[in-house]
């Protein structure tokens, strides 16, 4: 099997062994449909489950997994990435963006990907506007809300005045 990277497990959450995980930007809209994750221990991926899971925020999420019911359990958890197979994933780094509709949080259509300039920092996405400007957006997890690639879109919480540069 093939795997991916999708997270890495940041904090214990309570006292019964949930954990904290900061998911990959590109993964964070299908976090909600795995049923099994696997964790980089002992130079393998050994599989969990998936008892419960809840969003904490953009790219964080509570997961509780099948044999870790304890705080100490949990903590020892800390910093171990969580992996997933790649035929379970329908996005990955080759996904090409161009042609994506962008959306605000609050549902406005931004434009649509009409290239990406990769830099050292981050990704571009320049956005055609249906104003005839361009914007230069990163896609940073701060600011992505949604990439749902079935739909071709992208839903981002941009800070107030980004757009007018």
């Amino acid at each position: 099997m093939e795997f991916t990277e999708i997270g890495v497990i940041v904090k214990p959450h309570g006292l019964k062994g949930a954990v904290v995980v900061k998911a990959e930007a590109a993964y964070v809209s299908q976090f909600k449909g795995f049923e099994q994750v696997y964790l980089s221990q002992f130079n393998s991926k050994v599989p969990y489950a998936v008892v419960d899971l809840a969003v904490l925020g953009t790219s964080m999420f509570k997961i509780t997994l099948r044999g870790v019911e304890t705080v100490q359990q949990a903590d020892a958890l800390r910093g171990v990435e969580l992996f997933q197979e790649n035929k379970l994933l329908t996005f990955s780094d080759e996904v090409d963006l161009v042609g994506m509709e962008v959306f605000s949080k609050d549902g406005a259509r931004i434009g649509e990907v009409v290239d990406t300039i990769e830099n050292k920092a981050q990704l571009l996405l320049v956005i055609a506007a249906s104003d005839d400007e361009e914007h230069y957006v990163p896609l940073v997890e701060e600011f992505l809300v949604s990439l749902d690639v079935k739909a071709k879109s992208i839903t981002l919480d941009l800070p107030e005045g980004l757009l007018e540069l």
